[in-house]
């Protein structure tokens, strides 16, 4: 049987405003599963998508990625450190203090080993996929929210990772964006390679994944629409 990419054992996750996200949680993640976040709260459903990165840690319980814990005390991680995690949050997560390409192109120079001209070369057609080739030198400070955010997908897209944690933005995107979301996380849904748990707020995708995981007042369920 096939290891789960992902595992809750026992956590228990209450937010620095008091929130409870999850008390007691026993889950795994199936590797290439497909799976939209529900909940009532925004504020739950990204908590529980920075627990699963390893961004923030549960009160109580443990995460493990493919069998191996996650923990504060811990710096180095293989699933981590080889790449394995695709990284979406609200306002993009890029570095401030370089551009756009070359925040696409890091994780290919640095954990894929290309060289500079490689890694920005393809870290460019990602890029014009996603229409934001004419924003490529600029800073993240210097480009809206949507944009920032549409950055981040195409640096996760670039880096060839396994398992995709995606937080849609806020304020929702332009018809334009949003079409080339659809068609960016159309694939990646299309992949039975690639693990995704996307956070469902808004139409990010024309064929949205059937499987669901509902967040309620520390419960985790799960279903599919028929």
């Amino acid at each position: 049987m096939a290891r789960p990419i992902l595992q809750l054992d026992g956590v228990t996750l209450h937010t620095m405003e008091g929130y409870t996200v999850l008390e007691d949680a026993t889950w795994e993640l199936a590797r290439g599963a497909k799976l939209r976040v529900k909940g009532p709260s925004s504020h739950g459903t990204t908590a529980f998508l920075r627990l699963c990165a390893g961004l923030i840690h549960p009160q109580s319980g443990q995460v493990h990625l493919e069998g191996e814990p996650l923990s504060p005390y811990r710096f180095s991680h293989p699933f981590l450190d080889r790449g394995g995690l695709a990284w979406v949050p609200q306002d993009g997560g890029l570095l401030v203090n370089q551009t756009l390409l070359v925040n696409v192109a890091l994780p290919l120079r640095f954990v894929r080993g290309l060289s500079k001209v490689e890694a920005e070369k393809r870290a460019l057609e990602w890029l014009e996929r996603v229409g934001l080739s004419s924003l490529a030198q600029r800073r993240p400070h210097a480009m809206p929210p949507q944009e920032r955010w549409m950055g981040a997908l195409a640096r996760s897209a670039a880096s060839g990772a396994e398992l995709w944690l995606v937080d849609p933005p806020q304020g929702g995107l332009s018809p334009a964006l949003r079409q080339k979301t659809q068609e960016l996380l159309d694939s990646v849904t299309g992949d039975p390679t690639i693990t995704v748990l996307l956070v469902e707020d808004g139409p990010w995708l024309t064929d949205p994944p059937r499987d669901w995981i509902q967040l309620a007042e520390g419960s985790l369920s799960t279903g599919s629409t028929p």
